[in-house]
């Protein structure tokens, strides 16, 4: 029931406010025990209507306005596929989200969200969402994840300057801007929105639910650095995990000591990172004394892709530690990765048919979309497959 209702809806915001916290435990309960399906069309509430929402039309992209209370007004990009049916029943198609890197916005993922996506070979509904920000003083758009903001002293220390960095005023620069921040707490490491990036998303996710129709066990969280970063946070928040079928982050590793995993078995992954990376390095710096930690030019600390897709590897229930190697041939899919040109792809939980787990390495620096040569056809590929 946590997909659908609406607290505040059902019984008034007064009840409603003294139920939520009993409500939220309840999520919690429902998302660590529910396993995500994989085989089955679970139609969104949308596909129940036979007309389709004003001014939405099938093969175009409409962009929209919401605003989320206490918030700030944010534009967000909606494209349909070729052959969208608002009562496809038994082919709802996937739905796609894009998150952004840190000052961008609904517009960054270009022809990777409002052109390849309507063509029949890859037909799916996309959103392309704009965080929180000003892109002004530094207070860019960004998404609230584990370790940017909001984290309580004492902490592992996300960057190396921590405590002593006077120059670092990110934090000052958001609250200034009025985008939730109190940086009584602040380290030195803080540098996103501390507004709730994940209730952001669900708000929305409850109006595509209701409008539009689409595949619920089929949902994606794409994002490029600070948006691929997040994908990690909506697979691992009990609000968010049980709607999202996988993520796929590119250039966007977790913050060293935060790299939990998903918080549901059955979650899959495919990371796309950059080979000449230097803003988030994928690898450890040759003789490391910790192979899986990262750190960039100014001072922020990452988990390696290699530990990523290990931690992912052990959190969905498989074996190994998720370094094989991704190969083409005898029946193996590699999504069209070696053709693309991604290398050093490593793999975990190639003995499931429904969950995969993936990381690969792109020529390339600290680059997203498209139109930057960034190879997105394995992405496709992987989310139309069976995982």
């Amino acid at each position: 029931f946590c997909h659908n209702m609406d607290i505040q809806e059902v019984t008034g915001r007064r009840l409603g406010a003294i139920l939520s916290f009993l409500f939220y435990i309840l999520c919690i309960f429902e998302a660590s025990t529910t396993p995500i399906k994989a085989d089955a069309v679970r139609p969104s509430l949308g596909c129940s209507k036979n007309r389709m929402p004003r001014k939405f039309f099938p093969g175009r992209t409409k962009v929209i306005k919401r605003t989320v209370s206490g918030t700030q007004q944010r534009k967000h990009a909606i494209t349909l596929p070729n052959n969208y049916k608002q009562n496809n029943v038994e082919a709802p198609p996937p739905l796609v989200f894009y998150f952004h890197g840190w000052s961008g916005d609904h517009k960054e993922c270009g022809g990777g969200c409002k052109n390849v996506p309507k063509r029949n070979k890859y037909s799916f509904m996309t959103v392309s969402m704009t965080g929180y920000g000003v892109n002004a003083k530094y207070a860019y758009n960004s998404w609230n994840f584990a370790g940017s903001a909001n984290f309580p002293q004492p902490r592992e220390p996300i960057c190396t300057t921590s405590g002593i960095n006077e120059n670092n005023t990110y934090c000052e620069y958001y609250e200034d801007a009025g985008l939730g921040c109190d940086c009584t707490n602040d380290d030195g490491c803080w540098w996103t929105t501390c507004f709730d990036s994940v209730q952001q998303v669900l708000s929305l996710f409850n109006e595509l639910n209701q409008r539009f129709c689409f595949d619920l066990d089929r949902v994606w969280a794409i994002g490029c650095s600070n948006g691929g970063m997040f994908t990690y946070e909506l697979a691992r928040d009990a609000r968010s995990a049980q709607h999202f079928r996988g993520i796929i982050p590119i250039v966007g590793l977790p913050h060293y000591g935060h790299s939990t995993g998903p918080l549901l078995e059955g979650t899959s992954m495919f990371g796309l990172f950059g080979s000449d990376d230097t803003t988030v390095p994928p690898k450890a710096e040759p003789g490391s004394d910790d192979p899986d930690k990262s750190e960039d030019d100014s001072g922020y600390l990452y988990t390696t892709y290699s530990k990523v897709v290990q931690t992912w590897t052990e959190m969905n229930g498989c074996n190994g530690n998720g370094q094989d190697p991704l190969e083409s041939g005898e029946g193996n899919d590699d999504y069209g990765a070696g053709e693309s040109g991604l290398f050093d792809c490593i793999q975990g939980c190639s003995e499931k048919n429904s969950t995969h787990v993936v990381g690969c390495i792109f020529q390339g620096g600290h680059i997203c979309t498209r139109r930057e040569k960034v190879p997105w056809d394995p992405i496709y590929n992987f989310i139309l497959s069976n995982n």
